[in-house]
């Protein structure tokens, strides 16, 4: 039997409010296609299916789409647990219904940690839990970590299962030692719900998802990471699915390739700007400009070149070496008043008075009004 696993879609997703839809789209579209070409059984999503509890009706979309194709169109099942950034209850609604076609969905803990058994392979499900629910699983147990919570869940699996089967885990959780990347935000935050990778010791695959790089913090324990990456901090990471063939016990990683990829492009204004003479660039950018400040004229100067262009970084006038970052979307909603205080303060380094703002909106109010200003 063949598994792809796959997490952390993070659907409706946007990076400085670009929505990010087309390119999951894509990267989705490819799955699908991979489901088909590597005669897939079996698809993990191990939770971040959405990138919020209540999703977009774009996002929603999106994943009816995509799992009406996978266990329909391709004929393969779908193991699908809830992450953090999941509505548990709405994801796993109708859970009962949907498994007679194929998707096996799992938002908060269950009685039965089995999701689904197969020919000779057992799946099971840990979705994104809080500690005190299974504290109240377990009350003889004294649970004083989140590590200790999934080595209770992880045992009561182990004395449960059948011992002539291939025994896989989808789980949803941060283990100590590995990557994160710039994205991970809510591992960065919740350092104190780290699990040792010991704790699934037995399990012929763990299928992990939550954290954004794909990596293997043990043999046997893998995150298959995001399929597109969601900060300039990802860029030039590669992304992909891993597909784990249950007869051979083999792990194979397969690379997704995104119709847009982010690029961070550094060096100084003058470098930055014959490099897109040179090559314009489709791709999502951020620009580090190292040798003055990212000012709204620098920024509107780089869009003519960039149209995917989300962050400048420049130089501080205020502190040497200090950063500033304007990013595409503050500049379109800045006032006009805003506009002036910001040149004054690149440019001069000080405020405008009262009367040379207002003089600024009486000059622009006659301009716009088709005014002489000669």
């Amino acid at each position: 039997m063949r598994i792809l696993h796959t997490s952390d879609w993070h659907l409706g997703l946007s990076l400085h409010h670009r929505s990010f839809i087309e390119e999951q789209r894509d990267c989705i579209g490819q799955m699908v296609q991979l489901v088909q070409e590597e005669k897939i059984d079996i698809v993990i999503v191990s939770g971040d299916i959405f990138d919020s509890r209540v999703a977009s009706s774009e996002a929603i979309a999106l994943y009816s789409g995509a799992v009406t194709q996978i266990c329909q169109e391709c004929g393969a099942e779908m193991v699908v647990i809830a992450g953090n950034h999941d509505g548990a209850a709405r994801l796993s609604s109708c859970s009962a219904l949907l498994a007679r076609s194929g998707l096996y969905v799992t938002g908060k803990l269950p009685q039965k940690l089995l999701s689904c058994h197969k020919e000779n392979v057992e799946i099971f499900a840990i979705p994104y839990f809080h500690i005190d629910e299974v504290r109240r699983r377990y009350p003889q147990q004294c649970i004083d970590s989140y590590e200790m919570a999934m080595a209770c869940l992880c045992d009561e699996i182990r004395s449960n299962w059948s011992p002539q089967c291939r025994h896989i885990l989808a789980a949803h959780a941060y283990v100590t030692g590995t990557q994160l990347s710039e994205s991970d935000h809510a591992a960065l935050l919740g350092g104190a719900q780290q699990v040792g990778a010991q704790v699934f010791e037995g399990f012929d695959y763990v299928a992990l998802g939550h954290l954004h790089r794909a990596q293997q913090p043990r043999e046997q324990v893998c995150y298959s990471g995001s399929p597109f990456p969601y900060s300039f901090g990802e860029a030039g990471q590669d992304k992909s699915v891993s597909v784990y063939d249950t007869d051979s016990g083999e792990i194979r990683r397969i690379a997704l390739h995104a119709s847009k990829r982010l690029r961070v492009i550094s060096g100084t204004l003058q470098e930055v700007l014959e490099q897109a003479v040179q090559e314009p660039l489709e791709d999502y950018i951020k620009v580090e400009i190292t040798d003055q400040p990212a000012g709204l004229e620098v920024l509107e100067m780089l869009r003519r070149d960039y149209p995917n262009l989300l962050c400048v970084t420049g130089k501080s006038v205020i502190a040497e070496g200090e950063q500033i970052t304007l990013t595409a979307e503050v500049m379109e909603t800045l006032s006009p008043q805003h506009v002036l205080e910001k040149f004054c303060q690149e440019t001069a380094g000080y405020e405008p008075s009262v009367q040379q703002t207002e003089w600024f909106c009486k000059a622009l109010a006659e301009a716009e009004n088709g005014g002489d200003l000669q």
